[in-house]
């Protein structure tokens, strides 16, 4: 959650740069937080507003990701701005270099432009030849053409909150459990029979035992979810609220549970053995594809369903 609400924070600093001329909160910011310098260059005021202290403390992790298509270099800050294969050039070189080339901080990148070619009128350095030296050929200013800025996380260069929380947010090894808690049918986080296992070896016996769509996996599956749902909320009530339900209760919520579940599903592939598990959990045949259930209705017709009961 931490991550994700950085990643729609993000979204403010994208506006600041991607056209906020339309937004009067990017205007003000720009006239009265900014006042004419670099988002990324400004330092934390002493007495921030709570948003404006959340902005400025993401741009380490926001500046890798906003890059700029150049054209005229009016609206791009030659310092600051994340332009050239460098990044930021203040950062790499420090300030002497704004002594070097007798550019002030706040100086755009249209400073160093003469029609469509660079105007390197600096004295000569190991900075500045190295600068001059590392600047591709592909990267060339056009007068005629406004700053575009690239949000490189995606393939349209558009900002989206899913591609700065799939950045930032920590990765693991895919695990072999995963189709057991995604996935249908699933509802949130019996007459199956478990295994007295350790935690881990159970995991990994419930996994192998949901393979395929059959009524059976899918018992198994939702009886699984469930019975860990349900001790998860016991737990949580009997340390936080001081408050014990007797276990045959919580048994049979974690039954009817999954019988809600299965009531509404339909069109369930019919396999062999189906009819007990219709009969012992309650279940119409009618959650099962038509054209299959024929012989099921016919094997079952005068059976009277028991309804299901904790022993």
């Amino acid at each position: 959650m931490e991550v994700w609400n950085r990643a729609a924070i993000a979204k403010h600093v994208w506006y600041l740069f991607s056209g906020g001329e339309c937004s009067m909160w990017c205007q003000w910011v720009k006239s009265y937080l900014l006042k004419g310098k670099s988002f990324w260059g400004i330092k934390m005021p002493s007495d921030p507003s709570w948003v404006w202290r959340k902005l400025l403390s993401l741009r380490d992790l926001i500046f890798p990701i906003i890059k700029f298509k150049l054209g005229n270099g009016e609206n791009v800050f030659l310092w600051h701005d994340n332009w050239h294969p460098f990044g930021s050039l203040l950062l790499r070189y420090g300030p002497r270099i704004l002594y070097d080339t007798n550019l002030p901080d706040n100086s755009k990148v249209s400073s160093i432009i003469s029609n469509d070619s660079w105007n390197w009128h600096f004295p000569n350095s190991w900075e500045i030849q190295e600068w001059i030296t590392a600047t591709p050929p592909s990267l060339k200013p056009s007068i005629d053409s406004p700053d575009i800025p690239v949000w490189s996380l995606t393939t349209d260069g558009s900002f989206s909150i899913y591609s700065a929380w799939d950045c930032w947010r920590d990765k693991g090894p895919k695990v072999t459990w995963s189709n057991l808690v995604w996935g249908p049918p699933v509802i949130p986080r019996c007459n199956s029979h478990w295994s007295p296992l350790p935690w881990l070896e159970l995991v990994e016996f419930v996994t192998n035992s949901i393979n395929g769509k059959s009524l059976k996996s899918m018992i198994m599956k939702l009886s699984f979810l469930c019975t860990v749902y349900h001790i998860w909320m016991e737990r949580n009530s009997r340390i936080f609220s001081k408050v014990f339900k007797p276990e045959e209760v919580v048994t049979n919520s974690i039954i009817q549970m999954v019988r809600g579940r299965l009531l509404s599903m339909e069109n369930v592939k019919a396999y062999a053995g189906d009819n007990w598990y219709l009969e012992q959990w309650n279940i119409p045949s009618t959650i099962l594809l038509q054209s299959q259930t024929a012989a099921a209705e016919r094997n079952s017709s005068g059976v009277s369903f028991p309804t299901l009961r904790v022993e």
